[in-house]
């Protein structure tokens, strides 16, 4: 909600092509990475021909590893993201990026990571990065694990693949965020627990 009212207040301030964009841009591209558990590298270099707009599904070509995935995206960010290339087409037709810049190139990191610090001080004083809305989608995935019958390996192999990462090691790191989940795993199997996770797990850009 901070984050619509911030692109329309700063886009009546300023009616130019860089605070439209913004206005168009920024609430999209804040809620794919809430939803999708993207990389914000990922979202930036999305092209538009790496998304279908009609079933959903996300090719992620160009990322920090070498590893092609694909995502498929929930019906309600589907909705958005469709409506959001319809305003784009008016405002840019033909872009190749779908996040573009005003030269239709993908923006650079200091973009997301600006205004994310500038939404989020109306917020919270709590620190936050842009980046933690991935570790909330893996967190969120797995506290949900808790109050369902699951079979670990099966939901952890999906999430590891649909979050890009190379091996399944990486995905145990979010388990340190999960004190629920972990206690359980610990009583269940403390032994192979603690061989499978390590004991700091640094959830940053650089790792994940």
């Amino acid at each position: 909600m901070e984050c619509d009212s911030y692109v329309i207040r700063s886009y009546q301030e300023c009616r130019h092509i860089i605070t439209l964009l913004n206005r168009l841009q920024l609430p999209v591209y804040f809620r794919l990475l809430y939803s999708s558990g993207m990389r914000t590298c990922e979202v930036r270099w999305l092209k538009c021909s790496d998304v279908n707009f009609e079933s959903g599904i996300v090719k992620i070509i160009k990322s920090k590893s070498i590893d092609e995935h694909v995502i498929v995206l929930h019906d309600s960010m589907l909705q958005l993201l469709q409506n959001y290339n319809q305003a784009m087409e008016k405002v840019m037709p033909n872009r190749i990026y779908l996040f573009p810049d005003k030269k239709d190139e993908p923006h650079k990191i200091r973009w997301g990571c600006t205004f994310f610090k500038k939404i989020w001080s109306k917020v919270s004083d709590e620190k936050a990065v842009e980046y933690d809305l991935r570790s909330l989608y893996a967190v969120t995935n797995i506290s949900g694990w808790e109050n369902h019958g699951y079979e670990l390996s099966g939901k952890l192999l999906f999430l590891s693949r649909s979050m890009g990462h190379r091996n399944i090691q990486s995905t145990f790191g979010y388990f340190h965020l999960t004190p629920m989940l972990t206690d359980k795993l610990k009583r269940n199997c403390a032994k192979k627990f603690s061989e499978l996770i390590p004991q700091t797990a640094k959830c940053n850009e650089e790792n994940i």
